[in-house]
């Protein structure tokens, strides 16, 4: 869907190019070595994909012009569904709603194009509120859980924003562990360099500044859980791609007119980014073998628990009715003595 809908704005010629390169764009922003982490919690996978989906059609509905007031309910309870479902995800949707406006308004920043945008925002800060409030009724009405991870405080404030600081390092030159070193930044940099020669001349200072809003502010919400809670994970990071599939898309947007300087620009955009997603393959398949070892090695180390457990009823003469449980001092998901992968 996603790539249907980018392709048919941007893509009127139906260069297969053009739409490769698209669709390159659309993988990263969903299949990247970041999201891969929810192989550790499979369980999660159905909640992840209502709310990709819902996410997806309320960008879809909210973009759109004709029908303002019935698109704006459809799109509203869309994403009423994907930040009910996970939160973070309402960062994909400000990258592709603030695309779709840009494009459908011809890269022209307006009146129109701000009141676009804001009436986007709206669906999502109200559909944020609407959540907690109903999270709140739950709570009050015994429902659920009163516990939360959310432990927002101004003192904190400042420590959660050092902390999102550091975080940048980890992201873009370590790439979590799950890239090569400096591979996240070094690509950043191509395509940034490959887009702004793509765009010299041919757009406006607002228009330059739209897009380097649109590449902040969909970085900006996905940080919003780590500042409400103090807690990360590199699943939570993988909107970061947004920004990769943003300069993706915006090349083929200006690039899709022959000429010398256009063909080299997609053709080098389509080289490192079709790399990059190469990396990003293997990443989620190192992340998959490391899934599997994972539970191997629980297993064997239930057996062995059980078997301890039998021999301690056969050799005791007592039976042993409770198994206790405490906290680890440092928990992980991955046994790295035997996984040397990061």
């Amino acid at each position: 869907v996603i790539t249907k809908e980018v392709n048919r704005r941007i893509n009127k010629d139906h260069d297969i190019r053009i739409l490769f390169l698209v669709q390159i764009g659309s993988l990263l922003l969903l299949s990247n070595v970041f999201i891969s982490e929810w192989l550790w919690f499979s369980l999660g996978y159905l909640q992840w994909m209502i709310s990709v989906i819902t996410m997806t059609y309320g960008a879809v509905a909210l973009a759109k012009k004709d029908h303002f007031g019935k698109n704006w309910l459809i799109g509203f309870l869309c994403l009423l569904i994907a930040a009910g479902s996970y939160q973070t995800i309402l960062s994909y949707y400000v990258f592709l709603v603030m695309f779709f406006i840009f494009v459908d308004e011809k890269g022209a920043v307006s009146k129109e194009s701000a009141a676009a945008v804001l009436r986007a925002a709206a669906a999502a800060v109200l559909s944020i509120v609407v959540n907690m409030l109903f999270t709140y009724a739950l709570k009050a009405a015994g429902i659920i859980s009163m516990e939360t991870r959310m432990d927002f405080g101004w003192e904190r404030l400042g420590e959660r924003l050092r902390l999102t600081a550091d975080l940048q390092k980890e992201i873009w030159v370590k790439g979590m562990g799950l890239l090569p070193e400096y591979s996240a930044i070094f690509v950043l940099c191509i395509l940034s360099g490959i887009l702004i020669v793509t765009i010299y001349h041919k757009i406006g200072f607002l228009s330059f500044v739209y897009i380097l809003v649109v590449l902040v502010s969909g970085q900006s919400v996905m940080y919003m859980p780590e500042l409400m809670s103090g807690e990360w994970s590199v699943r939570m990071f993988a909107p970061v791609f947004g920004v990769y599939t943003i300069l993706i898309w915006m090349i083929c947007y200006y690039a899709k007119y022959n000429g010398r300087a256009s063909s080299f620009c997609r053709c080098a955009a389509l080289i490192v980014s079709a790399l990059f997603f190469l990396i990003n393959i293997i990443g989620i398949q190192s992340n998959a073998l490391d899934a599997v070892r994972t539970n191997v090695l629980d297993k064997y180390c239930i057996r062995q628990i059980g078997d301890y457990i039998s021999w301690y009823d056969q050799n005791s003469n007592m039976t042993v009715q409770f198994v206790g449980f405490c906290y680890d001092a440092a928990p992980t998901y991955k046994y790295h003595k035997y996984i040397d992968n990061e």
